[in-house]
């Protein structure tokens, strides 16, 4: 028994929709993140912003993408080091 293509466009249409939604709320978390102290903001903190940002949807099972996405967010803002601190790395190698 085949598959209709019907059915193929609805899947394709869902998984689709559901990459864009993925996609949407990184872009979202990075955006809460980007001027957040991430030693003082909380994991609950940034779930309940995304869950209050998309109202109309459950956004419960995407709890674990969330959190990966701070992760990797903060991994990123660790990698790079503030000017003064590259400066005072710059001076003790002069010296």
């Amino acid at each position: 028994m085949s598959k209709s293509p019907g059915f193929s466009r609805k899947l394709l249409s869902l998984t689709y929709r559901t990459v864009f939604q993925d996609l949407d709320i990184k872009v979202y978390v990075e955006k809460v993140l980007e001027d957040a102290d991430l030693q003082e903001i909380t994991m609950k903190t940034v779930c309940e912003k995304v869950y209050k940002h998309y109202p109309d949807f459950d956004l419960s099972h995407k709890k674990n993408m969330i959190k990966d996405t701070v992760k990797a967010v903060s991994r990123k803002k660790d990698t790079y080091l503030p000017v003064s601190t590259l400066d005072s790395f710059h001076s003790i190698i002069r010296h």
